[in-house]
């Protein structure tokens, strides 16, 4: 009996890497562990996920990257460098808190955040200052990822530049009545902003989050 238990277990474990492998590949991003579960009808209550993930890290078939959402990844070590731009607020706004445009500090990051060489030459990096964006887990400190450029679909995360501010913000954005756009935070302790569309300027758009080390 303990023999089968122990061959189902290692059946699960390639269920799983399969999964992962076959998911990635199809997305450009690993999987959460609730994916993997419906994904495979391996329940994640009781740590049952969580134990395969364990066993295949332990096996070498995947690394744990620390601090990073989805914290998975295949195991080999590509990294590549984005231009770090400086400090976004998501806070009250701070005029200092601007874009860097000819910034000479680089941010390494590994090459499963942006799978496709083309694009990478878009992604800049911030650190975020202030807790306006903690509903969807980016905190003080955290480094966002941003594709440049001022294309964006409603809800999207962006960074906004704020001509009467002279300051850059991350927020949520939306279309209001004509002319106008709605700057929306994450957190209840702040307040949706009303802009003019000709007082504001869409500098990129959310691609991904670090996680800072606690």
């Amino acid at each position: 009996m303990e023999k089968r238990k122990n061959k189902t277990f290692v059946e699960r474990c390639e269920q799983v890497l399969q999964f992962i492998q076959n998911y990635y590949f199809k997305n450009h991003y690993m999987p959460s562990y609730d994916d993997i579960s419906e994904g495979t009808g391996i329940k994640s209550k009781g740590g049952h996920i969580s134990h395969i993930i364990d066993q295949l890290i332990e096996n070498g078939d995947l690394e744990r990257i620390p601090g990073i959402a989805r914290g998975l990844r295949l195991p080999h070590n590509d990294i590549f460098s984005v231009p770090l731009k400086g400090i976004i607020a998501a806070d009250s706004l701070n005029p200092e808190v601007v874009l860097d445009n000819d910034p000479t500090e680089t941010f390494e990051i590994l090459s499963e955040f942006i799978p496709h060489e083309l694009e990478r030459s878009k992604v800049y990096a911030l650190k975020v200052r202030g807790d306006s964006m903690q509903g969807i887990f980016i905190a003080d400190g955290d480094t966002v990822l941003m594709r440049a450029g001022d294309e964006w679909q409603e809800g999207d995360i962006v960074a906004v530049w704020l001509e009467k501010e002279s300051a850059v913000t991350l927020k949520r954005i939306y279309n209001g009545r004509p002319g106008v756009i709605k700057l929306k935070p994450e957190s209840h302790r702040h307040h949706t902003r009303v802009e003019n569309q000709g007082d504001i300027k869409v500098m990129g758009r959310l691609v991904g989050v670090i996680r800072k080390y606690s």
